[in-house]
């Protein structure tokens, strides 16, 4: 004995045909903009089926938390057919494929089509990257459940603090390529005092940090930073006197020495006065 389950039990008489003589409204979206459609529908003389691809209702609002794994994916969603049941309304689970506004027909990927006398559309929004190009291929939206996971994912995934210093005492070379003015440059620094040879940017406050201590390669310019790579690459010498010149440079960085500079101003300071 075989049951089809593509419907959950739902009838198949959508249709404005029905015996039900009340117009259907079709609501498309599980969203916001969709839940209140159907709440605002509770009361009128009509009959209301949700449809959404997901059984749940998602609080977008706090995506965020669960990208940074504050909260589980289930404490910021919802049953969306147990709200359209508590509402007096239907629900079906499905992806729209196709709208017919002529014969006023919904196609789903799952179960029989949808007849309606009147349609809501309210499917949400996706993320606007505004023409920046490469942003679509390497940004991490945040706007679904689904998208929060693979932020929190990526995010848990990334060494801590102390094993990335032990991976840079350990690289052959550390590559800064920041494209922005970096106002001091403190992964550069780090880099130095592991003794790792280093390859900057020459953008903001990155060489007055790496001073004749590093590399410069144009973050605009992928042809120069490969070719620094691979010469410091084929290169021991010039490794073994970055990696020498970086940690000495690096001293000069060390809170005392920086208490003392900074004291020395003020008395500079106070002098001037």
């Amino acid at each position: 004995m075989t049951a089809d389950l593509s419907t959950r039990g739902e009838p198949s008489g959508t249709s404005i045909t029905d015996a039900d003589p009340r117009p259907h409204v079709v609501v498309l979206g599980a969203g916001f903009a969709g839940i209140a459609a159907v709440r605002a529908l509770r009361k009128a003389p009509v009959r209301v089926t949700l449809v959404d691809r997901h059984s749940y209702s998602t609080f977008q609002p706090l995506l965020y938390q669960v990208a940074t794994g504050a909260l589980n994916p289930g404490d910021i969603t919802y049953g969306a057919r147990g709200f359209a049941a508590h509402t007096g309304a239907r629900f079906r689970k499905g992806e729209v494929l196709t709208i017919d506004p002529e014969t006023r027909t919904i196609s789903l990927d799952l179960g029989p089509d949808l007849h309606y006398d009147y349609l809501v559309i309210a499917n949400g929004v996706t993320t606007n990257y505004f023409g920046v190009p490469g942003a679509a291929e390497n940004a991490y939206p945040i706007y679904t459940r689904a998208e929060a996971l693979a932020v929190r994912d990526r995010m848990t995934g990334y060494l801590d603090h102390p094993l990335v210093l032990e991976a840079m005492t350990r690289a052959a070379m550390v590559i800064v390529p920041s494209r922005w003015n970096e106002p001091f440059g403190l992964t550069a620094l780090e880099a130095m005092a592991c003794g790792a040879p280093l390859i900057v940017s020459p953008r903001g406050g990155l060489p007055e940090v790496a001073g004749d201590a590093a590399i410069y390669a144009d973050p605009d310019k992928p042809g120069d930073i490969a070719a620094a790579i691979l010469a410091l690459a084929a290169d021991p010498n010039r490794r073994d006197a970055l990696s020498a010149a970086g940690r000495q440079r690096a001293s000069g960085f060390d809170t005392p020495i920086a208490a003392a500079r900074l004291a020395s101003l003020r008395r500079a300071a106070m002098n001037v006065r």
